[in-house]
C-alpha cells in the first residue's frame, strides 16, 4: 500500500509504503517538498494507475504533480495548467488562553 502520512519527526507530510514485512512501515521524506509549513504546502491526492502501475501525487495549493513507480521511486515530475507555483498560504499559530 502506498500511504501519505504525518511525520512524528518533521511534523510535515510525507509519503510512505505499508507491507507485510519489517519494517512495516517505509517512508520517503525526500518526495514531498515543503515550501512553508510542510502541511498546506504539501497536501495532494495521491492516486495509482492500474494500467501503468504508478503512483501519482498531485499538489492542491500549487501547479505540480509526482509520477512515481510502486517502490516510490519519483519517474517524472510536471506541472499543471494552474499558475500557481508556490502555495499561497500564511499559517498561523494562536495562542489559546483560559479566562476565568
Amino acid at each position: 500500500f502506498a500511504i501519505r502520512t504525518l511525520s512524528s519527526e518533521s511534523k510535515a507530510y510525507v509519503l510512505g509504503s505499508l507491507t507485510d514485512t519489517l519494517p512495516y512501515i517505509k517512508l520517503a521524506p525526500h518526495i514531498l517538498e515543503k515550501q512553508i509549513d510542510g502541511l498546506f504546502c504539501t497536501d495532494g491526492m495521491l492516486h495509482y494507475n492500474r494500467k501503468r502501475h504508478q503512483l501519482i501525487y498531485l499538489y492542491y495549493y500549487r501547479n505540480q504533480y509526482i509520477l512515481m513507480d510502486t517502490l516510490l521511486n519519483i519517474v517524472h515530475k510536471g506541472n499543471t495548467i494552474d499558475t500557481n507555483r508556490v502555495a499561497k498560504i500564511n499559517p498561523v499559530k494562536i495562542q489559546s488562553q483560559s479566562t476565568k
